[in-house]
């Protein structure tokens, strides 16, 4: 199959819109379903989010706020990562222990950050996300039909959960291991029970790109820090063409670029480097 062609944007948001608006698509139920995969992602990414601050906390790091909110998201998904490698390879993976995993995960992190935890400020600037959540959440929630991931992505995720570990096949390309991106991939899809909204968790990868962008905006003094760093990340082909072709491209872009960040050297600073790399 010969590679996608270019497309920019608004040329392929577009299509979709319009698809999303034709007469075989009921709007209210358009929004239902778009509430309910937000609603039922929300509590998946809160429990990499508590898990993640509770590792910074034990780590004693003190980061800036965008940065610590990047490096929680990101430790917190390679915690789970860590955890369903683990389920996989003594052949335990169930939807029972993904499910308990994830509470506990939630807990332990609640129980050791709940001092720490504020409700954030509300600010003008924060209006951006508005039509962020209706140009991109939908489209994130079209059927999964990239070549990538009817190959061997989510083709090595339903045949992990089908065996309930990690076995090799030889039918599938680039399965010698699993992938840390797909094995989230199929912890969202089997807790939501729903295979269309698998690419929701592209959303924590945004989060800590966002994150690091933001601080490193507020660092140089960037008027409006917030919203430069929001065209940056959403205005790169990453996100507005490879990751919708490539799921792993979006994760290797993240993962990597919060560590060039962090303090290294020695410590906790090079802990905290080594854990935020993609696994």
């Amino acid at each position: 199959m010969s590679p996608a062609p270019w497309s920019w944007f608004p040329d392929w948001w577009l299509p979709n819109f319009q698809t999303l608006l034709s007469q075989t698509v009921d709007p209210v139920l358009l929004a239902r379903y778009a509430l309910q995969a937000i609603l039922t992602t929300l509590p998946i990414v809160l429990a990499d989010y508590l898990f993640g601050l509770a590792i910074l906390r034990l780590l004693k790091l003190n980061l800036a706020k965008g940065l610590k909110h990047a490096s929680a998201l990101a430790l917190g998904t390679g915690a789970a990562a860590l955890g369903l490698f683990l389920f996989g390879s003594f052949g335990r993976l169930t939807f029972k222990g993904l499910l308990a995993f994830t509470i506990l995960q939630a807990i332990l992190g609640l129980a050791l950050t709940w001092r720490e935890l504020k409700l954030p400020r509300l600010r003008w600037a924060y209006l951006w996300a508005i039509p962020f959540t209706i140009v991109v959440v939908p489209d994130l929630m079209l059927p999964i039909l990239e070549y990538d991931s009817t190959m061997y992505h989510m083709a090595s995720a339903r045949y992990y959960m089908e065996q309930q570990k990690f076995p090799y096949h030889e039918g599938i390309r680039f399965n010698a291991q699993p992938h840390m991106p797909v094995m989230l991939y199929m912890r969202q899809w089997w807790l939501t029970g729903d295979a269309n909204i698998i690419k929701l968790v592209n959303l924590e990868y945004l989060t800590i790109l966002l994150g690091l962008f933001a601080w490193m905006a507020r660092r140089y003094r960037i008027p409006l820090g917030i919203l430069a760093a929001a065209s940056l990340v959403f205005g790169s082909p990453i996100f507005g063409y490879i990751a919708r072709q490539e799921y792993a491209d979006l994760a290797l872009t993240a993962r990597p670029s919060l560590p060039s960040a962090l303090p290294g050297g020695s410590g906790a600073g090079a802990s905290l480097a080594v854990l935020s790399i993609p696994s």
